[in-house]
């Protein structure tokens, strides 16, 4: 059985997530299909994350096997031309055999992209999280710089996660600023569900003044989802890389 590692980007708007989901166009679901249909065998995507609806990626990392001989431009090629335009492979590998995209992961990096101002993005609208009010970016860096380190992640999971252990060693958590955009980014050994979403929630409720930038700590220390940020909108969200 050969092993192939594929590096894909999608825009996941009109996609119910990643995952396979019974009656639901998903973004696993379309590519197992072109790929069943161009190497004539069934086959089942490993994915590094399994991304929610209308969340968007621009380095998911998906693994599978199979006994088909066909090279890996056959294969990227006969793939893309089967899927939406909103799916693409953006390369293909053959790795070792004990290669799986989701457990071989050592790390994430999501992005949360935010656009301020008074109109609404036309272009971007089902890509980034619009705000009306100004954002106090000094405060936002100094409660982010507080999440750095290991910690228990409770109070930033979303509900029903399935995850035994909430602890995690978060690497990153920045943000970068051009013009009206401010992309916020956060990467760690791993995500619990919704993570990134809820910690984003929660710096831009410090930008707007509603909490401060000190409170992070007792956030976590609480470990209490009731205490923390609003999770923001999905569309914002990127999973950037896969850190292996």
């Amino acid at each position: 059985m050969r092993n192939w590692k594929l590096v894909l980007e999608y825009d996941g708007t009109d996609f119910a997530g990643w995952q396979v989901q019974p009656a639901k166009r998903t973004v696993q679901g379309v590519l197992q299909e072109g790929i069943r249909q161009v190497i004539g065998e069934e086959v089942e995507l490993h994915a590094a994350g399994r991304t929610d609806a209308g969340v968007h990626a621009e380095g998911q990392v998906a693994s599978f096997r199979t006994s088909s001989r066909l090279g890996p431009e056959n294969i990227l090629r006969g793939v893309n031309s089967l899927t939406p335009p909103a799916v693409s492979i953006l390369s293909i590998e053959e790795a070792g055999s004990d290669f799986d995209a989701s457990r071989s992961a050592k790390g994430k990096v999501y992005r949360y992209d935010v656009r301020m101002g008074l109109s609404a993005p036309a272009l971007d609208r089902d890509r980034c999280h619009w705000i009306r009010w100004k954002i106090d970016l000094a405060a936002m860096r100094e409660a982010a710089r507080r999440f750095v380190g290991r910690h228990d992640f409770r109070a930033f999971q979303g509900a029903d996660s399935p995850r035994k252990t909430t602890v995690r060693e978060m690497f990153l958590c920045d943000m970068d600023v051009c013009g009206p955009r401010v992309s916020i980014r956060v990467g760690a050994s791993g995500f619990l569900y919704k993570m990134a979403r809820n910690i984003a929630g929660t710096l831009l409720e410090v930008g707007r003044g509603r909490r401060p930038a000190g409170s992070i700590p007792d956030l976590l220390a609480g470990l209490d989802r009731r205490r923390a940020g609003a999770t923001a909108p999905a569309k914002g969200l990127y999973l950037e890389r896969v850190i292996y």
